[in-house]
């Protein structure tokens, strides 16, 4: 996407990819987490770590896109209302990197024999993936709520 002002079409096509991307993280990761009792823990491990990896760096780089290509400043600019969202969708941002990355160095610290921590990494990743698909949701319905038109209105 460019800085300048952007169709919303460009920008609901730019919002597809980055979802469709996300959604296939997701899934490879709740299907690695599925499968946990099915292989050596030490290559469960491994592959988790991986995965989570792959996630972590795309959301970081889909938060950075959208701050550096003007996101949300054109949600400002087509509804000002919506500054106090934004706000806030901002700020999980920074708290969904931070929960990442303490998953992550917990995943990095997790022994084979851990059977326990294994068990907890387990609900602790399917949750964050919750959290992740909850914020997505939140992202796409301010969006379509500022680029929608009230159709009602002209009845």
């Amino acid at each position: 996407m460019t800085a300048e002002k952007r169709d919303p079409a460009e920008l609901a096509a730019w919002l597809r990819e980055e979802r469709r991307i996300l959604n296939e993280l997701s899934k490879l990761i709740r299907g690695h987490v599925a499968q946990v009792a099915e292989k050596p823990p030490q290559r469960w491990l491994a592959e988790l770590d991986v995965a989570f990896r792959r996630l972590c760096a795309h959301l970081r780089a889909d938060f950075q896109s959208q701050e550096n290509n003007g996101f949300f400043e054109e949600l400002v600019l087509q509804r000002p209302g919506v500054e106090r969202q934004i706000r806030q969708l901002r700020h999980e941002h920074d708290e969904l990197l931070r929960l990442g990355e303490w998953i992550q160095r917990d995943i990095g610290q997790t022994r084979p024999d851990d059977r326990l921590i294994i068990a907890d990494l387990c609900a602790r990743v399917s949750r964050y993936l919750a959290i992740i698909a909850q914020h997505e949701q939140c992202e796409a319905t301010l969006t379509l709520a500022v680029f929608n038109e009230d159709l009602g209105t002209g009845d």
